[in-house]
């Protein structure tokens, strides 16, 4: 009995590969710009990875891209796989955090989600071979206007309001004696542009 139980888990610890060995999926429909990317790796420099990934068998990244590129640019090497199935949720137990950690973990976990966007010419490519794997994640007019070369918005996107209190722009390298009249100079584009936002130096 316990033989067994040892042997188990050890099998729940899973196998231990090179992140080298992990490709991305070829038609990934969502985008990781550098913010994106830099806020994630930002998370795991300060409490480690967190969110896990899945991947297929032959090493492609099925869900997780984003992580994946942060994880490099952190300067991780190895990784850990568990072979898992649909009628099971694997989770990562993470021990040791401060409740402080614990809350900024979840933040990170969330707030970085909110930075990733879709790519409309993936979108169409896939629509228009096969809408079906479009079904449930976006409504039948959505579909139709994705195969015409639209790509989806997240709904905080579409409302300036949203925006209003959390555009933020970070200037570096610049002396303050420049930054107000640089930070004028760029609200004043800014409206000139028919933008809505106001930046201010701080």
């Amino acid at each position: 009995m316990a033989a067994n139980a040892k042997r188990q888990a050890s099998q729940g610890r899973g196998e231990v590969i090179d992140i080298t060995a992990l490709r991305p999926m070829k038609n990934n429909a969502r985008k990781h710009n550098d913010y994106n990317v830099n806020l994630i790796q930002e998370s795991v420099k300060e409490l480690g990875p967190a969110r896990s990934g899945v991947i297929d068998e032959n090493g492609q990244i099925l869900a997780g891209h984003g992580t994946l590129e942060a994880l490099k640019k952190a300067g991780i090497k190895k990784i850990r796989v568990i072979d898992g199935n649909k009628d099971e949720w694997i989770v990562v137990r993470r021990n040791g955090l401060t409740e402080k950690e614990k809350e900024r973990l979840s933040l990170y976990d969330n707030r970085t989600a909110e930075f990733a966007t879709w790519d409309g010419d993936i979108l169409s490519v896939i629509a228009n071979r096969n809408r079906e794997l479009l079904a449930g994640l976006w409504s039948e007019e959505e579909i139709e206007r994705i195969a015409s070369g639209w790509a989806p918005i997240d709904e905080k996107e579409t409302d300036p309001e949203n925006y209003r209190d959390s555009f933020i722009l970070r200037i570096e390298g610049v002396e303050s004696k420049h930054r107000d009249k640089l930070v004028s100079q760029i609200n004043e584009l800014m409206k000139k542009e028919g933008y809505e936002y106001e930046c201010e130096a701080f």
